[in-house]
């Protein structure tokens, strides 16, 4: 009887190991930006803020006509639930728009584990730039823009992340919309145990506009050797009426039982 509760306990440890192991790097990307970066806005999507930038192009020896770049500062504390696991973070952002608009943003996160009842750090930067925040194709608007993550987490290691997306609105201009999105991640892996990974993950989504209170925003990562699995997530952005500044509630999910809460406020 000894031996047959020894080997239980045997099993459920492997297995507790195992499942832990094959969840390492999703634990470090949970929804791609449509969750991991929940201070970004999509819908005006030529300034990556609330506000409209400026003209994406100015003729010759008109160059004082185009406007001084503006910055917006973005705070969004959030809320994450994972299985097994508790993420409790905030991020900063500063949005510099202009012909080029520019962002960069930094994450802190605290993670209590369930398992073992312990609490982890994990920090991410990101920067995001517009390659071609206003232009068109066949008549229909198009966006496009590149973007770098490198992130540490105290018990798992340090990944990066090089990426693009492409988003071409298909229905409506302004609101409502639908754009359809094609994103291309490259990863890079270095876990405290383990080898080195790399490799890289396409993804599809879409942004419907429905008013300029309410956006759904959707992502779709398809399986490959690098994330191990397919992924989805979604989130609903609320954004509430405000003179000095401009909060959204967000609210979203994705696979894996991941819920996570968000409060976007921009001045």
């Amino acid at each position: 009887m000894i031996e047959l509760r020894t080997h239980v306990r045997t099993i459920a440890m492997l297995a507790l190991l195992a499942s832990a192991g094959a969840g390492h790097l999703h634990a470090q990307r949970i929804g791609g930006r449509t969750l991991g970066d929940p201070g970004r806005d999509p819908l005006p999507r030529a300034a990556d803020s609330a506000q409209a930038g400026a003209p994406a192009f100015v003729a010759m020896g008109d160059q004082d006509a185009r406007p001084a770049p503006r910055y917006t500062f973005v705070v969004t504390p959030s809320v994450t639930r994972t299985d097994g696991a508790l993420r409790y973070g905030a991020q900063f952002r500063v949005v510099r728009d202009g012909k080029i608009p520019l962002a960069a943003a930094l994450t802190e996160q605290l993670i209590h584990t369930e398992a073992d009842d312990r609490i982890s750090n994990r920090i991410q930067g990101d920067v995001a730039l517009d390659v071609v925040p206003e232009g068109s194709v066949g008549g229909f608007p198009v966006y496009l823009g590149l973007f770098g993550t490198l992130r540490h987490t105290q018990r798992s290691g340090t990944d990066a992340e090089l990426s693009t997306e492409a988003d071409v609105t298909v229905l409506g201009k302004g609101v409502p919309s639908v754009a359809l999105k094609a994103i291309g991640y490259y990863g890079f892996a270095w876990p405290s145990e383990g080898d080195f990974d790399s490799g890289l993950t396409l993804g599809t989504g879409a942004i419907l506009a429905l008013t300029r209170a309410v956006t759904l925003d959707t992502e779709y990562d398809f399986d490959s050797e690098f994330n191990g699995e397919d992924s989805w997530s979604a989130r609903l952005i609320l954004r509430i009426p405000a003179r000095r500044v401009q909060p959204a509630l967000i609210v979203g999910g994705g696979k894996h039982g991941v819920v996570q809460v968000a409060l976007r406020v921009a001045r």
